[in-house]
């Protein structure tokens, strides 16, 4: 597992975990492989699980290999994608993912990516058009692969922020390395999918945007910005994101 470079682990994070599985439970993982679980992350992202899910059913079976949904005609698709968020975004993307697979790797698995470290295997995921930062860490994290990856999107990144499991600038994308360097170096792939899953279901519950409800919040007497009258939380701008960059490499 790729944790701390510097070895300053941040002794909350197992308190966190722990509170948070007590009242969210843990991730739970439904073992597909990584290709499946990267076509149903991008079908699904967005959407109600079971909308997401129900739609992922109906594309598989309308298109049972990889190679005839490579082949797919994006109106075809979308007429699938009822329902979705972005489907017409979704239908164009999904063929020229699989093409791209094919393109860089010469099969239509990723077979390959087991053979990879976790962040080279999540680079070369995020290099694919379409698939973000927050999508191949859910891959790996959630698919057979099991790597210790931490999902973050714009949601669960905010009680991280809250918390102060990232310094105040650190762009989106760099968040999951920032938290992932304070976890404990045994931490497994199952710890941090619960990780990713609690919080999410914390920034819906309690932690939301503007005013959280820190009295209901499991985490309240861990968190700094409990009690305090919550800001938006803004993503940081090019000033920012520069600052951050010149502090790291300092």
């Amino acid at each position: 597992m790729q944790t701390s470079l510097t070895f300053t682990q941040n002794a909350d994070l197992p308190v966190i975990l722990d509170r948070l599985e007590r009242s969210y439970g843990r991730a739970t993982r439904h073992k597909r492989d990584a290709m499946r679980q990267l076509i149903f992350m991008v079908v699904a992202q967005g959407a109600a699980p079971s909308v997401g899910l129900a739609v992922f059913d109906r594309l598989q079976a309308v298109y049972p290999s990889w190679a005839r949904l490579r082949d797919a005609e994006p109106r075809d698709l979308e007429a699938l994608f009822i329902g979705l968020p972005d489907r017409d975004k979704k239908a164009r993307a999904i063929p020229e993912i699989l093409k791209a697979i094919e393109a860089e790797h010469g099969e239509l698995d990723l077979d390959h990516l087991a053979e990879m470290s976790t962040d080279a295997a999540r680079i070369w995921l995020a290099a694919l058009p379409g698939v973000s930062l927050s999508v191949a860490s859910a891959v790996l994290a959630f698919s057979t692969l099991e790597r210790p990856s931490l999902a973050v999107d714009r949601e669960n990144v905010r009680p991280m922020r809250r918390l102060g499991l990232c310094p105040q600038g650190t762009p989106l994308s760099a968040v999951p390395r920032e938290v992932m360097e304070g976890a404990p170096a045994d931490w497994s792939g199952a710890q941090m999918a619960s990780l990713s899953h609690g919080l999410g279901r914390l920034a819906a519950t309690v932690c939301q945007r503007g005013k959280p409800a820190c009295q209901r919040c499991p985490l309240m007497t861990l968190c700094p910005s409990s009690g305090h009258v919550a800001e938006v939380l803004a993503f940081p701008g090019a000033e920012a994101r520069q600052a951050w960059a010149a502090k790291r490499s300092a």
